[in-house]
């Protein structure tokens, strides 16, 4: 059976609430870290061993590879937020400002063999990179939106100014290789597709472009059940 491992920290560094009884309109601040982090086949303790835990045994890295997937995937993205919400009865209005980080990693279980074991544990083998690929984005968010409920229907939407940073996406198609007896002949042969940002001058808050982005949800309550529809960031 595969393990999904999902490690989530989301830290409310303070959050201020104040309400005006005479009209009934209240305010809220919130400022926000979170730091989350997927993976489809890998636990937990093979992070901790593998960044901390010093010489790694053979049988720790047998048990690691037999119980990945044969294609495997890493996601993880921090995010930095403060946001300002005005709630007036039935309405609701709030602007969020962002610093996001997202990346993610596909990898077969032949390249982490190679990473812990060496091609010397694969002479007259051939290991197999088809679908591998790194990709990493840094962008700045400024979303402003809006929501009304009505009875038991809740509808908002919400409209996003996109500051991008740093683009990175290294994407290898096919690739293989193959290592002959004892290492005496090595062949590697792969298709790879890179793209990535300007990094002559590189800044965290440098902009290498702009864009937009919508989100729209609906959310119906009837008896004792709640149905939520919605679309994040399209753009």
């Amino acid at each position: 059976m595969r393990h999904i491992l999902i490690y989530l920290l989301t830290i409310n560094i303070f959050t201020t609430y104040a309400q005006n009884d005479t009209n009934g309109v209240s305010y809220n601040l919130e400022i926000n870290n979170k730091f989350d982090f997927e993976s489809n086949s890998l636990e937990i303790d093979f992070f901790q061993n593998f960044l901390y835990g010093g010489f790694i045994t053979n049988q720790e890295k047998n048990k690691w590879l037999n119980n990945i997937a044969e294609n495997n995937v890493i996601n993880f993205e921090i995010i930095n937020s403060i946001k300002i919400k005005r709630n007036n009865n039935k309405n609701l209005f709030f602007l969020e400002i962002s610093d996001k980080n997202i990346a993610n990693i596909s990898f077969t279980d032949d390249i982490l063999g190679l990473i812990l074991r060496g091609n010397y544990y694969y002479e007259s083998d051939t290991l197999k990179f088809d679908n591998t690929s790194i990709k990493a984005n840094r962008y700045q968010q400024i979303k402003l939106g809006y929501s009304r409920k009505t009875n038991s229907i809740k509808i908002g939407t919400a409209i996003s100014f996109l500051n991008g940073n740093h683009h990175y996406s290294y994407m290898l198609r096919t690739g293989y290789l193959y290592t002959g007896n004892s290492g005496g002949s090595l062949d590697i042969n792969y298709n790879m597709q890179a793209f990535a940002t300007d990094t002559n001058n590189f800044s965290l808050f440098r902009n290498n472009g702009n864009g937009l982005a919508f989100d729209f949800n609906i959310e119906i309550e009837h008896n004792n059940f709640t149905i939520n529809l919605y679309l994040t960031d399209l753009g």
